[in-house]
């Protein structure tokens, strides 16, 4: 091999394969797949495709050859042939240098020629260079993938696979599915350190830098070579909990309003919004929700400049209707009321406290109703505030109660 420095190399074939059976790049300490040529490097550096060399490279005496144009061109730069001296001057603002086809004699600036082990040479009417031009002679990371591929967004859903997990990531009106394995690096970039795909969550904000190569579904499928967790508590900055005040159906889903306590805001939400009860924890769609429901939203850290703002909504936890049906357990008298136990779903429990501005009505009759006419056994459908304790079970207050059904005689 004729290496002397820490150059860049290309990997363009990969054998690295996730479970929906795409084939991706595979950055190693030690080595990179090159047509299925292993070629060892001091520092191996992965280099966008995405600029036009896919396919078109290929390997000599232990050299990455890349097409000069198609390379240049795509990275800002001005070629101008000399059919006599079959020369190339190549030119991007105050950036220049020309190469003879043949001599490997390189330059850039007032720098002194010098050789990188292969003279450029044409092969189908095509000039090819050494991928190491680009890093000697630009000066720059003219490929690094880190900067090219990249998607800043956050999480929607995490699934494990047999091969390792695929991250949902919400940017934008897109989306993008992530394949992650044990060789795809985590870090909070803020210090380095690194961090297990298991502790990234809903909500989070990721930055990731990814394959150029996807899969034509949608939403599509690559790589992930590296994943920046932005903020371990982003989801707690990113959050609203507020109380529903218009829904809005549009032409990709709903648009909902939510007034907070520090005005309102709204919230576009779409197929990939994820819906739950933030009681039962069961799965929702936007159309169990309603307005005067307390929602808890997880959403997007851009929004317009209108007003009110707009921003895509991540995740909802719904208090639908702020209503709970179930049966009575238990009724207590306290010193400012009284406080009934109400179990419901599965194994859920809360507590209601009912004092003098509860409404209480029989659901049978639409007359009024008392204290007095609620038994243990009752089934009870109570609307109630969306501030709840922390206790288990949780408390809250009762604003309205009708009786859906009763053992007592009325």
């Amino acid at each position: 091999m004729k290496y002397k420095k820490n150059y860049v190399a290309l990997a363009l074939a990969g054998v690295l394969t996730l479970g929906t059976g795409l084939t991706a790049q595979a950055m190693t300490d030690q080595k990179i797949i090159c047509y299925n040529n292993e070629v060892t490097l001091e520092k191996p550096v992965l280099i966008n495709t995405n600029i036009g060399v896919e396919g078109l490279s290929y390997q000599k005496d232990g050299f990455l050859m890349l097409p000069l144009r198609l390379t240049c061109e795509r990275l800002g730069y001005e070629l101008k042939w000399n059919g006599k001296t079959r020369s190339i001057d190549i030119s991007k603002g105050n950036i220049w240098t020309s190469i003879s086809i043949g001599k490997d004699s390189y330059f850039k600036g007032k720098i002194a020629p010098f050789s990188l082990g292969m003279a450029p040479e044409i092969v189908n009417d095509s000039t090819y260079v050494p991928v190491e031009f680009f890093e000697e002679i630009f000066n720059q990371d003219a490929f690094d993938i880190f900067e090219r591929n990249k998607v800043d967004g956050n999480v929607t859903n995490i699934l494990e696979t047999k091969n390792g997990h695929m991250i949902n990531v919400k940017y934008g009106e897109n989306s993008i599915i992530f394949l992650v394995n044990k060789d795809t690096k985590i870090v909070d970039p803020s210090t380095e350190e690194e961090v297990k795909v298991e502790d990234i969550k809903e909500g989070d904000r990721l930055v990731v830098l990814h394959d150029s190569k996807m899969t034509r579904s949608l939403p599509p499928q690559t790589y992930a070579f590296k994943i920046n967790v932005m903020k371990t508590d982003q989801a707690e900055e990113n959050k609203v909990n507020g109380k529903v005040s218009g829904i809005k159906e549009t032409n990709n889903g709903h648009m909902i309003t939510v007034d907070y306590d520090k005005g309102n805001i709204i919230f576009n939400v779409d197929k990939d919004t994820k819906i739950t009860d933030q009681l039962t924890k069961k799965e929702l769609t936007v159309k169990d929700i309603e307005e005067g429901d307390a929602l808890v939203v997880i959403h997007d850290s851009k929004m317009t400049m209108s007003i009110p703002p707009q921003t895509y909504a991540y995740t909802i936890s719904v208090l639908r209707a702020n209503k709970v049906e179930g049966e009575v357990s238990e009724i207590k008298e306290t010193k400012n009321g009284h406080m009934i136990t109400v179990e419901y779903g599965k194994d859920q429990t809360i507590i209601f406290h009912i004092n003098e501005e509860t409404k209480i009505t029989d659901q049978a009759s639409g007359k009024k109703a008392s204290i007095k006419d609620i038994a243990k056994g009752d089934k009870l459908l109570v609307k109630h505030s969306h501030i709840m304790t922390a206790s288990l079970p949780p408390q809250t207050t009762a604003f309205e109660i009708e009786i859906c059904s009763s053992d007592n005689t009325k």
